[in-house]
């Protein structure tokens, strides 16, 4: 079994924890040192209106947060609660939002439901000083790096006794260590601009851990900061080279050749940071998109196919669709023949779906198809949509606008119609869809139900100025533009 050192940066090394974290299951009581030593932050992030929140159905684990935070640091039972499921979670944390409080939330990498990662960028970007855990009874070296990229605060793995969970807690609040705290002054630092005293601090870190990646980032983005180039790269290259399973200064380096506008350099890391971390599907893209730029093609889909290949290992189609449709979105401006691809088999994934998804995933595509011009393809998505929803007056509508699109007016006018048949209202007092179907009527020579769409606009919406002048031409029996 293994878990994640409390180390420098939590920077994700391996160590092996043996049986003592299994033993801890079964100690009730926690140890009188360890809660004096760790109670305070856990006790100041209450006060300061934090919650502990539990994302998982693992009633032991849920039973051990207990103990260790309510029985043994006198918290109230109100400050530590479970949600099991994602949906109830993201209730809960946006209730505690809105009274200006704090989640430290314990996820369970792998529920049933919605993607525990997409949970985590929510809190994570939607409250300030929110702070996640993940939960796992085992978890790979691909799972564990895919977590911390995404934002993870640290790694609890299960069984885990009452304290685990106190040390993990505090330390994830307050690291304890000397370093640490040099470390974070570091970055505070950096963060402020002020350079000199930071190349300070990396000194100090270097000095009590000679080699440190970590103090070797913060000398590195303090270089570069003073725009000492070259000595910051080397100094990023170092602390790679000083740490082969630490992502962050791989990341520095990619940053570093993006800034340059080095392409060819940046590809070289990635696939460094694609080979550590394979599960982090955005990486593959932009890797693809790389390859493509430099005329590489079957290497860009062969990435591209792989992104979405792993979206489809989370369990649920609709991950490797979605995922299939934001390549084809990416690929429309400059490849829409490969974009075509994407959306096509977005388009198959989906049909694993609910109904209302596959709906949306069409229309999406659909829309996105006229929007290059590219109406005959975007008719073809919409009549797949036909056969699952026949009497969906909206399907017809956008099938209409693709046939307008391309000049098919007669087409157009008999897919308005069946619109109108099966809702003969389906426009409401929407200005944007009357004014549609009014040039709609007008290119299938129907002027009288041209003129009533552009009266009802009048009537509803007053003085829209070309709407008037448009309505004026036809009464007056001119043929408009």
């Amino acid at each position: 079994m293994f878990f994640i050192a409390a180390g420098e940066n939590d920077s994700f090394q391996y160590k092996d924890s043996g049986r003592a974290e299994t033993k801890s299951l079964y100690v009730i009581r926690t140890d009188d040192e360890i809660v004096h030593k760790h109670a305070r932050p856990i006790e100041e992030f209450v006060e300061d209106g934090g919650l502990f929140l539990v994302v998982s159905d693992d009633r032991l684990f849920y039973r051990n947060c207990k103990i260790a935070l309510v029985n043994e640091l006198g918290l109230r039972h109100a400050d530590v609660c479970c949600c099991p499921t994602i949906g109830q979670a993201r209730e809960r944390v946006e209730q505690l939002r809105r009274e200006g409080g704090t989640p430290f939330i314990f996820l369970e990498t792998r529920l049933d439901e919605e993607s525990p990662l997409e949970f985590m960028r929510e809190v994570q970007s939607g409250v300030t000083g929110a702070k996640v855990a993940v939960l796992a009874a085992e978890v790979n070296q691909s799972q564990l790096f895919l977590f911390h990229e995404k934002g993870a605060d640290g790694l609890v793995l299960k069984p885990a006794g009452p304290n685990a969970i106190i040390q993990k807690a505090a330390f994830v609040l307050n690291p304890q260590s000397e370093l640490e705290e040099l470390i974070a002054e570091g970055k505070r630092l950096i963060g402020k601009e002020e350079f000199e005293a930071a190349i300070n601090v990396a000194r100090a870190v270097l000095a009590r851990k000679p080699g440190s990646p970590a103090g070797l980032l913060i000398m590195g983005d303090a270089l570069k900061g003073m725009r000492k180039r070259e000595e910051a790269l080397r100094a990023y290259k170092t602390a790679s080279d000083n740490a082969k399973l630490f992502l962050e200064p791989l990341k520095r380096i990619v940053q570093f050749h993006l800034e340059d506008n080095n392409e060819r350099e940046m590809l070289t890391y990635l696939v460094k940071l694609d080979h550590l971390s394979p599960l982090n599907l955005d990486r593959k893209v932009e890797i693809g998109g790389i390859h493509l730029r430099h005329g590489e093609e079957e290497k860009a889909q062969r990435y591209f196919d792989k992104a979405v290949s792993f979206a489809g290992m989370e369990g649920a189609s609709s991950v490797a669709c979605e995922m299939s449709m934001s390549i084809g979105a990416m690929l429309l401006d400059e490849r829409p023949d490969l974009a075509l691809k994407y959306f096509r088999n977005s388009l198959r994934l989906s049909k694993g779906s609910s109904r209302s998804y596959q709906m949306a995933t069409f229309n999406r595509i659909g829309i996105a198809l006229r929007q290059k011009g590219m109406w005959e393809e975007s008719v073809e998505a919409y009549l797949e949509a036909e056969e699952i929803a026949p009497d969906d007056e909206n399907i017809q509508y956008n099938i209409c606008l693709a046939y307008y699109d391309g000049g098919e007016y007669a087409k157009a006018l008999e897919r308005l119609e069946k619109a109108l048949r099966i809702n003969p209202d389906f426009h409401g007092d929407d200005a944007s869809i009357l004014y549609s179907v009014a040039h709609i009527y007008m290119k299938a020579r129907r002027k009288d139900r041209a003129l009533e769409c552009l009266n009802r606009i009048l009537d509803i919406h007053g003085g829209y100025k070309e709407t008037r002048a448009l309505a004026a031409k036809l009464r007056r029996g001119e043929e408009p533009k």
